[in-house]
């Protein structure tokens, strides 16, 4: 074995090293920041039209249209808020794991791309599922600094 800080890993007799190990992470690591990305750019949107436009619909909507109604406002800002910090997480996460800098982080934007809390969660959940399958293998896993 070498004394470099990243050894290879061992894989069927082969070893992986430092490029492979980027290789693999690059994909889902871009992934993750495109979707979080996105959601964050969404979430934007979502603020700015709640700070603008929720009097006016609020004040049109009757029973029919509480939950419109509901989500606007003070809470609709505080979700797209909450939605964003997770999105910031997605893009920074992404940015570490495709760099393979740190798993902890990257594995959290993994779990948090699942979560059902974004506009983009039907993209999130397979992009996710793609990074924690990639995070969880050790030979990539090995390679983190």
């Amino acid at each position: 074995m070498t004394d470099s800080p990243n050894p290879p890993a061992q894989l069927g007799g082969q070893a992986i090293g430092r490029p492979e190990a980027l290789a693999k992470a690059s994909g889902p690591g871009i992934a993750l920041m495109a979707v979080g990305g996105i959601g964050l750019f969404w979430n934007v949107i979502n603020i700015l039209w709640n700070l603008f436009a929720t009097g006016a619909i609020a004040m049109g909507n009757s029973g029919d249209g509480m939950g419109i109604a509901l989500l606007s406002g003070g809470v609709g800002i505080a979700f797209a808020v909450l939605a964003s910090v997770f999105n910031l997480v997605m893009v920074f996460g992404g940015l570490k794991m495709k760099n393979l800098e740190s798993h902890g982080l990257a594995m959290a934007a993994a779990i948090v791309a699942i979560l059902p809390c974004s506009a983009c969660c039907l993209i999130g959940i397979p992009v996710g599922i793609w990074a924690i399958t990639v995070l969880t293998n050790q030979d990539v896993k090995a390679q983190f600094r």
